[in-house]
């Protein structure tokens, strides 16, 4: 898989699980993410070129939010092997600018994923 990424993602500190507002489905929890796109670990797979309306909400707030939403573009969805989840990238397509500034503040917080060396 081709890296199409522009900014370094970062590992979610805490709990963020992820929910459709649209069917009020739970989706998955939040692995990694930057101000563009996240990926997330989900039960069951989530299928590629579909948009979502999303909730993220936090086990912990940040800044005294609770809950954030915005919209995202599954790009793709992978089987973990081992455990038998799934790995789903998603683009961020439709975010208010509020919400855009305060993820990026929250994601600054995390430490910048690290990939060893193979």
């Amino acid at each position: 898989m081709t890296e199409k990424r522009n900014q370094t993602r970062r590992v979610a500190r805490g709990k963020y699980d992820l929910f459709d507002i649209n069917s009020g489905e739970y989706l998955g929890i939040l692995v990694n993410m930057t101000t563009e796109g996240m990926m997330l670990m989900s039960r069951t797979p989530i299928p590629p070129d579909f948009v979502f309306q999303l909730e993220m909400r936090m086990s912990r707030p940040f800044r005294g939010t609770a809950s954030v939403t915005f919209g995202a573009e599954a790009l793709w969805c992978m089987r973990s092997t081992g455990n038998g989840h799934y790995w789903t990238g998603f683009r961020i397509i439709d975010i208010a600018d509020e919400t855009e500034g305060f993820l990026a503040e929250m994601i600054a917080s995390w430490k910048p994923e690290t990939r060893s060396a193979a």
